[in-house]
């Protein structure tokens, strides 16, 4: 366990993968807050970690009375740049739901956290959105920060899903020792090692007319044995199901557990939504909207680590 206690504000918190990665590593910490307005998400959260004080709106929160804080952590939402969204961009002042990410600036400029950490999909370093995530980086930069980014693959942390995502730490100038580094511990897991041990419930086995054609064109979609399951969608059973499984009764799409269990949740974390009302829609949405939570924790042990050896 670190030493210093880690105050850390989730904007966009989602299902909080940033809280549970923290308590999985027993890290001395406390989330002094929370900012997400999504229903679902909120409610998930609170049910998962506990209740929470959320400041809502990223771009309404008033800091003037706003606790001190260690650590901002920040998956902006992705919807304006990845592939599959409506491809908006994330250029300041656009109103795209990406451009969000500016709203973090006057999180950091009011409050001067000693470490942020974001996430985004791969697309935001492509030849479309690089030159305004490099904005982002040269801001950064001005306001006393240096960043160390990378792409990570989930598949080499011992998840069962590959799932590459750009990860940024950046870390202020006059705490900044310049030995932080991102280790990939290349640890594997298959899809069968999460794989529900029993059939499922036979609506899982209904299938769209798409991805029957799909299967009946040789369309390969079903998950390798010994493999891992492909990148989870928030949309990924809209009807080009992306990731289909076979098991002893049939080919089914995979069930709302298995998706949790991909980004390292647990059995307990499942049981602990479904009896609270989360139907599979929602898990299918919170899952494809999360971070895969072994990642998190080898970055926080590094964060934890610089944090204690400061004077």
């Amino acid at each position: 366990m670190n030493i210093k206690k880690l105050k850390v504000f989730e904007a966009f918190s989602g299902m909080g993968s940033q809280h549970r990665a923290l308590s999985n590593i027993k890290a001395n910490f406390e989330i002094i807050g929370i900012s997400e307005i999504d229903k679902i998400a909120i409610k998930s959260y609170n049910l998962l970690h506990g209740d929470t004080l959320n400041y809502g709106d990223i771009s309404k929160v008033d800091y003037s009375n706003f606790p001190d804080f260690d650590l901002l952590t920040f998956s902006f939402p992705c919807q304006s740049i990845t592939n599959m969204g409506n491809k908006g961009g994330l250029a300041k002042g656009s109103g795209t739901t990406s451009s969000l990410i500016w709203e973090c600036e006057r999180t950091i400029r009011e409050k001067k956290p000693k470490f942020l950490l974001m996430e985004n999909v791969k697309n935001l370093i492509s030849p479309k959105h690089i030159k305004e995530y490099n904005l982002w980086k040269d801001l950064l930069d001005n306001l006393g920060y240096n960043t160390y980014d990378k792409v990570l693959n989930s598949k080499d942390f011992g998840v069962a899903q590959a799932r590459e995502r750009v990860f940024a730490v950046s870390i202020r100038k006059d705490v900044d020792n310049k030995t932080f580094s991102f280790n990939i511990p290349k640890i594997y897991k298959t899809f069968q090692d999460i794989q529900e041990p029993n059939v499922v419930a036979d609506k899982y086995y209904k299938l769209s007319p798409y991805t029957k054609k799909r299967l009946d064109e040789g369309g390969n979609r079903i998950i390798p044995t010994g493999g891992v399951c492909l990148t989870i969608l928030t949309n990924q059973y809209g009807g080009k199901n992306k990731n289909l499984v076979q098991d002893s009764k049939g080919v089914r799409r995979m069930f709302p557990r298995e998706s949790m269990k991909a980004f390292g949740f647990t059995d307990k974390d499942y049981e602990v939504l479904t009896n609270n009302g989360l139907k599979d829609n929602h898990i299918y949405k919170l899952t494809g909207n999360t971070i895969a939570i072994p990642v998190l924790e080898e970055i926080f042990k590094e964060i934890l680590r610089i944090n204690d050896e400061l004077v």
